[in-house]
């Protein structure tokens, strides 16, 4: 079988649409994706950086630590605090249990002294009724 070139302008014409008309449409379909992509692209882009801006410190120099490292660092922070308060809890606790300790010592002197104070005034009154004293 043997392929023949168009003899006339139809001819020409199917020919060049047939090879062409695919092409632009292809072209014309790459070219509309690519632009709604970029579009994506973009808001991708946009929220990226408005999420940079929340984590990254804006505080320091270049080079300053990120969110995570000062996470990090509260947390070693809290975990210090708290074992600062356990202590804290213990040396009040420690406190009390003297200060506890010594009002019942206080309470048993002062018990102590009221049982002298009433036998010396037991004795006072018995030597006053002696006779001849």
């Amino acid at each position: 079988m043997t392929q023949q070139l168009p003899t006339n302008g139809y001819g020409l014409l199917g020919l060049v649409l047939l090879l062409i008309l695919p092409s632009l449409l292809a072209g014309g379909t790459t070219l509309l994706v690519g632009r709604r992509t970029q579009n994506k692209v973009g808001k991708v882009q946009t929220t990226i950086n408005r999420v940079d801006g929340q984590v990254t410190n804006g505080h320091g120099a270049e080079g300053s630590p990120n969110l995570r490292d000062d996470i990090d660092d509260v947390k070693t922070m809290l975990a210090d605090h708290g074992r600062d308060i356990r202590g804290i809890r213990q040396d009040i606790g420690d406190l009390r249990g003297e200060l506890r300790d010594e009002r019942s010592d206080r309470i048993r002197g002062d018990q102590e002294r009221a049982v002298e104070h009433q036998a010396e005034r037991l004795e006072d009154r018995g030597r006053d009724r002696r006779p001849g004293t």
